[in-house]
């Protein structure tokens, strides 16, 4: 759109951003992994990224700091939670790593730490879907880009 939009930062995403600062240290230290902080990553073709909240020699973590009621239901069901399996998985197509971490961190609760290992056959699915969002975005954006070329030539025209 050529501008940034507007984003979206309640309270409970802001604590969550605290938190994390002492959550990756947290599990540095208790799990012996070297994190490294990264900023956006992007596919070779810069058409696809994602910002890991940190990567380790093979794989990489994403955080979460949720209110204690989420942190207690992540932590007594032990398995990745469906709203975060795209955003983990995504990760590990863009960075071509094996496995990722999901962490969920909470001060009232112990910390919930699974290992997530690269599934190929999620890998295809997810990519075949983002191939068909990819080819309707170049569309609708040609035909936005043409558009706004043909207003620009209708102002300028004598």
């Amino acid at each position: 759109m050529g501008c940034p939009l507007e984003q979206y930062g309640g309270g409970a995403m802001q604590q969550g951003t605290i938190l994390e600062s002492e959550a990756l240290p947290f599990f540095e230290f208790t799990y012996g992994v070297k994190l490294q902080k990264v900023g956006f990553i992007t596919t070779d073709d810069g058409r696809l990224g994602c910002s890991p909240d940190a990567i380790t020699e093979d794989g990489g973590v994403e955080c979460k700091c949720p209110q204690p009621p989420a942190a207690l239901k992540y932590l007594l069901e032990g398995v990745l939670p469906p709203q975060y399996a795209a955003q983990v998985h995504g990760s590990m197509l863009v960075t071509g790593r094996s496995h990722w971490t999901f962490l969920s961190y909470s001060r009232q609760f112990p910390a919930f730490v699974l290992r997530v290992d690269r599934d190929e056959g999620i890998q295809t699915k997810l990519r075949a879907a983002l191939d068909a969002f990819l080819a309707r975005f170049d569309a609708a954006y040609a035909k936005i880009k043409a558009l706004k070329d043909a207003e620009a030539a209708a102002h300028t025209a004598p």
